[in-house]
């Protein structure tokens, strides 16, 4: 080999070598990139839940007071309508008494809340089953030109609390009710990612906002005149207790897809 051909093949060598180093530099960027991802999703759960047990402490010494505040209103209101005869002062007692009704239903949300700390029993359960429970008890809830679908895949056992993930099944499929009011599809489904079972409840509603969707975890946080703004929080913290996760996937004029997964039996929380 002459002089020129070994000073071409390291030549060549160096520049092997640097679109390599390049390559490895492109690759290591683009994962500390994902893992800086990761970590903000993280600390942004790590928050939500924050909130969750702070709002949780609060709300247990609270309710016991507003009932104590509510009880004597419901009671006083009830005596006076029986006593009422003029029509104008009926009506004002009754617009009372419904006042305190809405207020005890919003109490009984925040007690529901603070009940998602305490350690249910643990079961194996089946993930379809679990859902068709959940559209069961929603019975009525249906609306006129409104159609629940249902694509439910064997799906490996999970352990958990049956009524909780009941009430996650309720609250996210009413959701999806109420965004399709107007006419659309709820679709149910189950299945399989990773080793973990899958819950994914989807819209044809008019989705959300960026912005409405940063709140959507945050107690008492509706777009919906009415509601209580417990549903999802209260979903949320289910599911975290499940050791599984929550993500909302929507956009304005493309629907909603709420996805839950949830560790195999065996893998979840002791």
């Amino acid at each position: 080999m002459d002089a020129e051909t070994a000073l071409l093949v390291v030549l060549v060598a160096v520049a092997a070598g640097g679109l390599a180093a390049t390559a490895w530099a492109i690759r290591l960027r683009r994962r500390a990139q994902q893992l800086d991802r990761e970590l903000g999703e993280a600390s942004q759960r790590l928050q939500r839940l924050q909130r969750l047990a702070a709002l949780g402490e609060m709300g247990a010494s609270f309710a016991h007071t507003f009932n104590d505040v509510l009880t004597p209103i419901l009671g006083r209101t009830q005596l006076l309508s029986q006593r009422l005869t003029e029509p104008q002062l009926r009506e004002w007692v009754s617009t009372i008494e419904r006042a305190a009704l809405q207020g005890a239903q919003t109490i009984k949300k925040i007690q529901e809340f603070i009940r998602a700390s305490r350690q249910e029993a643990h079961v194996p359960l089946d993930l379809a089953t679990v859902v068709r429970q959940g559209l069961e008890a929603l019975g009525g809830r249906q609306r006129p030109g409104v159609r629940i679908e249902t694509r439910l895949e064997a799906v490996p056992p999970i352990s958990g609390d049956p009524v909780g993930l009941r009430e996650v099944v309720e609250h996210l499929v009413l959701n999806g009710l109420q965004a399709v009011a107007g006419g659309g599809v709820v679709t149910v489904s189950t299945g399989t990612e990773d080793g973990q079972a899958v819950l994914s409840v989807a819209d044809t509603g008019p989705g959300m906002s960026a912005e409405t969707q940063a709140r959507l975890f945050e107690p008492f946080f509706t777009t919906r005149p009415g509601a209580a703004g417990l549903g999802l929080c209260l979903a949320q913290g289910i599911v975290a207790r499940h050791g599984g996760q929550i993500e909302i996937e929507s956009a304005v004029g493309r629907g909603t897809r709420v996805r839950v997964t949830l560790p195999a039996e065996g893998v979840g929380p002791a």
